[in-house]
């Protein structure tokens, strides 16, 4: 099956932004039609939902202040609970796990809608829900497995916090800031490089491995093992990429920091709203979304996910 995956040598980063850009004006702007925005915005929105987009400043923050936690909950106060308490808690904790679940179902099937959308220039939501059932339940199940590693790598965190922290207190454990420094300092260095390698994962998944699944109808696994066979040979492309990327980020930051003080910081009201927001930066969305499909597709046509817009027909079918 990837026995054609060679090294491609002439690989641009930059060049398909253009290309990119002439897409989306060519989906959302040439022949505008507001339910078109709505309806693809739709698709859009639901692939925005469970999304594993940690945040390294807000990790850092929690974990800056997991000593005052930890110093809160002792085994004292655990032990003088009340039992409604605890259960009250396990409550909760289980109607927030159910709904990081759904939320992340419902993302893998809007991913794949959106990618419809993108690729075909047009405007549907029933029939693509149920067309890429079987590709996103998989993508899903990929998506579960990581939400699970990174909670299971957070309480873990977490617990190593309260372990230098509050047990101390309560237990023959040296009182040794210096060495409690060291340990935090690498528990933080640790958690903080194994959550970086999980939103990497997340974002190849997005960017490159859905497409392929979108294009030959695989699980997400065996999507991976293309990719994969696909990076073995072209590692030092996808790491250029990674660069371009970081650079059109900082662009499309400053657009829309230019466009929050330019309205005196109505769009950040806006973007802010559920839906909404999401059909606010729909061009952004669709820029990305074509983007890496525009990448991906210079390794080969069997790699195209997108079909040729004509001039004459810019306007996405309904």
């Amino acid at each position: 099956m990837y026995a054609h995956i060679k090294y491609v040598r002439q690989i641009r980063v930059f060049e398909p932004a253009t290309d990119a850009i002439d897409r989306t004006k060519k989906i959302l702007f040439r022949n505008f039609d507001a339910a078109i925005w709505f309806t693809i915005g739709f698709s859009a929105w639901l692939a925005s939902f469970g999304s594993l987009n940690f945040s390294i400043n807000e990790l850092v923050r929690v974990l800056t202040n997991m000593k005052n936690l930890s110093t809160k909950i002792t085994l004292n106060k655990i032990k003088t609970m009340d039992p409604n308490e605890i259960i009250a808690a396990i409550v909760i904790g289980v109607i927030i796990v159910a709904i990081i679940i759904l939320r992340i179902w419902i993302s893998s099937r809007g991913k794949f809608m959106f990618m419809h959308c993108v690729a075909k220039n047009v405007a549907e939501v029933k029939w693509p829900w149920r067309e890429y059932k079987f590709r996103a339940n998989s993508l899903f199940r990929f998506k579960l497995t990581l939400a699970v590693i990174a909670i299971v790598l957070l309480a873990a965190i977490i617990a190593a916090f309260w372990l230098v922290f509050s047990l101390k207190d309560s237990l023959s454990y040296p009182k040794d800031d210096s060495a409690n420094m060291v340990y935090a300092t690498g528990v933080l260095a640790t958690s903080m490089l194994a959550l970086t390698l999980l939103i990497l994962i997340a974002f190849l998944t997005d960017a490159f491995v859905l497409p392929i699944m979108y294009k030959h109808n695989l699980r997400c696994i065996d999507g991976w093992r293309y990719f994969l066979s696909l990076l073995k040979f072209n590692k030092w492309n996808f790491v250029k990429f990674c660069f371009g990327m970081l650079v059109i980020n900082m662009i499309v930051f400053l657009v829309i920091t230019a466009l929050i003080l330019a309205t005196c910081c109505l769009f950040a009201v806006i973007v802010s709203l559920p839906y909404v927001g999401i059909v606010a930066v729909l061009p952004i969305r669709v820029f990305y979304r074509s983007y890496t499909a525009i990448y991906l597709a210079q390794y080969g046509k069997e790699l195209n996910v997108l079909e040729p817009i004509p001039d004459d027909q810019a306007k996405p079918t309904a």
